[in-house]
Order: C-alpha cells, then structure tokens, then sequence
C-alpha cells in the first residue's frame, strides 16, 4: 500500500508518474475497520473526523515510490451494480481535478499542469460507479 487517502505523485526522472508513499496508517470508519479484521478501541480518534480511528500501517506501507498504473474515481449512485467505465481525453483530465483539493488552473499553479497532462497521458483513469 502507497496511501490511504491523500496521494502525492511526482514524474521520475525517466518522465513516469510515481506515487510516493504517505503517512502510513489507514484512517477508517468502524465498519470497515469491523470488516477488515482491526478492532479500533484501542487506536485514536481522527482529529477533524471524530468516527474514524488512525490503524497504524508501518509494515504494509511501501517505503518507495511506485509507477502510477491507474486512477479510479469513486463515484455512489443508486444503482444496482458496480460500473467501472474508462474515461478519455477531456473526461480524464476533469475527472483527476476532482480529485485536487481545490481547483489547479495552470496560471495558478503553473508547475502542477506538466503533471496533470503526465497523468491524463500515461495513466488509464476509470469512473467507478458504487452502488
């Protein structure tokens, strides 16, 4: 495992995309730390989300970067199946800005945009439909 929820990417110096390894817990609700087999009374709280505990993850955390092989933006509807469907072109540039906390233009942030274009270039991003 490489992150649980935040997820910092970089291009290496052979110009992949890596994801770097994140702080090496899981920060989970009770019922999936119920379902993962973790009993959560005896971990802390998540500070600005009261509901989840901090399960500590040191030895299935990775310790290097890995290559980015894909993206899949979770998304619940009421449906009655999961749906998995590849995104293309613009939806796949849309689709890895939702996933910024806050909007990156490139005149902003001129230095991210060479990572957004790495990304909808190498990476298959998928929307993944939840029921």
């Amino acid at each position: 495992m490489l992150a649980d929820d935040i997820t910092v990417l970089q291009v290496n110096p052979i110009g992949q995309l890596e994801v770097l390894p994140g702080i090496p817990q899981l920060n989970l609700m009770e019922d999936a730390a119920h379902n993962l087999g973790y009993d959560i009374s005896q971990f802390p709280r998540h500070q600005w989300q009261p509901p989840k505990a901090m399960v500590p993850m040191h030895s299935q955390m990775s310790l290097h970067p890995a290559r980015l092989r894909a993206l899949y933006l979770l998304q619940r509807r009421p449906i009655e199946e999961i749906r998995v469907r590849a995104l293309n072109g613009a939806e796949k540039f849309f689709a890895a800005q939702s996933c910024v906390y806050g909007p990156m233009l490139p005149d902003e942030h001129p230095g991210v945009f060479p990572l957004f274009a790495a990304l909808v270039d190498q990476v298959p991003i998928f929307a993944l439909k939840d029921p």
